[in-house]
C-alpha cells in the first residue's frame, strides 16, 4: 500500500491529503539527493582506483658478508642494511640456484647416454608374445591412424628390457642413445599384438607404468638430466588397428599404459594391434627451466638483520640478494652481489 493511500483512508480530510502529497514531494527529493551523493561517492573512488600506488626504491638495501673466503661445509653470515624492504631473495650461485640463469636453463646433452626405464605387469588371458617395444627417429607424428605409423622406420628394442610375469610390477632399463639420431626427435611406442583369442586363447593384459628417459650426462656432475622426466611427460597416444568393428580394452592414463584385446565373438575375433606412441622427444637438449631464488622475506615479515647459509661444494659463487618493494601496479629492487670463494 502507497504512502498516499494509507493517508488517505486513515483520515478523508482533502487539506491532510495535500499535506501529505507534500510531505511525499521531500521524501522523493530527499531520496534523490542520497542517490546522487552515493553516485558522486563511487565515481570518487573509481577515479582514485585508477591513480597508480607508487612505491619508493629500497636505495638503503645493502649486504656484507663476514669473509669472502670459506671452508667447505662451514657457514657463511651475511648481515644486512635496509632489510625492511618488502621482500628479498638470494640466489646461492649454485647449480640451480644461479642468477645468471634466472630466465632458463638449457643444457646440451648430445652424443651422451641414455636410458630408457619403465615397469610392467602382466594379468589375465594366456596368449604369448604379445608386447614389443619400438623406436623410430623418422616418425611424422602422425596419430590419425595405423598406416602413417607404419610408413615410420620402427627399430624392436624388445630384447634389451625384462618383463613382469604376474600382477608384481618388474622395472627394467636399458641405455638407447645407440638410437638417436642428432637432431630428430626420438618416438617410443609399446605394440601390442592380438592374434584370433577363438584359437590362440584369451590376449593378457599388459600395464605399463614408470617411464623415464633419462641423459647419461648430467649437470655439474650431480644434477640428472631428464629428456622424459615421467610418463605423462612422455605424451603416449593409443592407436587401434579396428576401432569401429573390434575395439581393443586398452587405454592410458598419466601414470598407466594398460594394453587389452577386444571382446571377442565367435563371429568377430579378427587379428589386430594396438600402439602406444610417445610424443617426439627432445634428445639433443634438456630445458630445466629457470634456477629459482630462496625468499628470505616478505611484506609481513620482520626487517631482515642477518642471514647464515652452507656452501658444501669447493667453488666461486656470486650470491645475489634481491630487495624489492611492491605495490600492485609496479616494482622496484635494488640487487646486491657477493663473490664467495669456497675451499
Amino acid at each position: 500500500m502507497s504512502i498516499l493511500k494509507w493517508y488517505k483512508i486513515q483520515d478523508g480530510n482533502s487539506i491532510k491529503y495535500n499535506i501529505n502529497k507534500l510531505s511525499m514531494r521531500k521524501y522523493i527529493q530527499k531520496k534523490l539527493a542520497t542517490f546522487s551523493l552515493m553516485t558522486i561517492v563511487v565515481c570518487f573512488f573509481l577515479v582514485s582506483c585508477e591513480k597508480k600506488i607508487a612505491v619508493d626504491e629500497p636505495n638503503n638495501f645493502d649486504v656484507t658478508a663476514d669473509s669472502v673466503s670459506y671452508k667447505a661445509g662451514s657457514t657463511v653470515k651475511f648481515g644486512f642494511q635496509g632489510g625492511n624492504a618488502h621482500a628479498i631473495s638470494f640466489y646461492s650461485g649454485e647449480v640451480l640456484k644461479d642468477y645468471e640463469f634466472r630466465t632458463g636453463r638449457v643444457v646440451d646433452i648430445t652424443a651422451s647416454a641414455a636410458v630408457l626405464s619403465f615397469s610392467t605387469a602382466v594379468n589375465l588371458g594366456i596368449q604369448l608374445n604379445q608386447l614389443f617395444v619400438l623406436v623410430s627417429t623418422d616418425f611424422k607424428g602422425d596419430y590419425s591412424n595405423l598406416t602413417a605409423v607404419k610408413t615410420a622406420t620402427w627399430t624392436d628394442v624388445t630384447a634389451r628390457f625384462k618383463y613382469g610375469t604376474s600382477t608384481t610390477f618388474l622395472p627394467t632399463s636399458a641405455d638407447v642413445a645407440d638410437l638417436f639420431v642428432a637432431g630428430k626427435p626420438f618416438y617410443v611406442a609399446f605394440k601390442y599384438i592380438t592374434k584370433p583369442q577363438a584359437i590362440n586363447g584369451v590376449g593378457r593384459q599388459w600395464t605399463i607404468q614408470s617411464l623415464t628417459l633419462i641423459s647419461g650426462k648430467k649437470l655439474n656432475n650431480t644434477v640428472a638430466l631428464p629428456i622424459a622426466v615421467d610418463q605423462a611427460n612422455a605424451g603416449f597416444q593409443l592407436l587401434d588397428q579396428n576401432p569401429i568393428t573390434a575395439p581393443a580394452l586398452s587405454t592410458i592414463s598419466t601414470s598407466k599404459i594398460v594394453l587389452q584385446a577386444n571382446n571377442f565373438t565367435t563371429t568377430n575375433d579378427p587379428s589386430s594391434e594396438s600402439w602406444a606412441i610417445s610424443t617426439g622427444l627432445n634428445i639433443d637438449k634438456v630445458n630445466l627451466g629457470p634456477d629459482l631464488s630462496t625468499p628470505l622475506k616478505g611484506i609481513t615479515n620482520a626487517a631482515l638483520k642477518e642471514y647464515k647459509y652452507v656452501y658444501n661444494i669447493p667453488g666461486t659463487y656470486k650470491a645475489v640478494f634481491i630487495a624489492s618493494n611492491n605495490s600492485i601496479n609496479e616494482t622496484k629492487e635494488n640487487m646486491k652481489t657477493i663473490t664467495i670463494t669456497v675451499n
